[in-house]
């Protein structure tokens, strides 16, 4: 009996310990994501107008911030996710950025196949956060050029308000 309390107790916290870690994708990368004919390229542009920084990445690995403890309560926690800046479309250049995406407690990360685009608020590579849902989108070839052709035309549009604090 003592042994079997032993298993349960090292299997527990091999468990707290794994879902604290980070997990890598290790998804051989597509070019693009699958087409997506539901999400209008309009979508793409405004988040690029009203956030602080866009960009399209290849997210290398992410995270649940907190323990399985949090978790198992239900709610919301951040996942932290590391990604390699394939192209940046506003704001600074960086080669690597981390942000935060606020996510149900019961969904593990997210590591996709192919790159995705990201709209953020924050400021400096490891300060960033998706504001909302909708703010982090597949990048699919008709994304990512309305994506592209937006960013090198928005200096010649009136901005939008920013839905990112000052």
């Amino acid at each position: 009996m003592k042994s079997c309390m032993i298993i349960i107790l090292l299997i527990s916290l091999s468990h707290l310990w794994a879902c604290s870690g980070w997990v890598e994708n290790r998804a051989a990368m597509q070019q693009y994501a699958p087409e997506n004919a539901d999400i209008s390229p309009d979508l793409v542009k405004a988040n690029i107008s009203a956030t602080d920084y866009s960009s399209v990445v290849h997210i290398m690995r992410g995270k649940v911030q907190g323990n399985s403890l949090q978790r198992s309560m239900g709610g919301y926690v951040n996942h932290i996710y590391e990604a390699r800046v394939m192209e940046t479309l506003k704001g600074q250049s960086y080669e690597n950025i981390t942000f935060s995406v606020m996510a149900e407690s019961d969904i593990d990360p997210i590591l996709p196949d192919y790159p995705v685009i990201v709209s953020l608020c924050g400021r400096g590579p490891d300060a960033m956060y998706v504001p909302d849902n909708g703010y982090e989108l597949p990048a699919t070839q008709t994304l990512t050029t309305a994506a592209r052709d937006f960013a090198r035309k928005r200096n010649t549009i009136v901005p939008s308000k920013s839905i990112c604090p000052e």
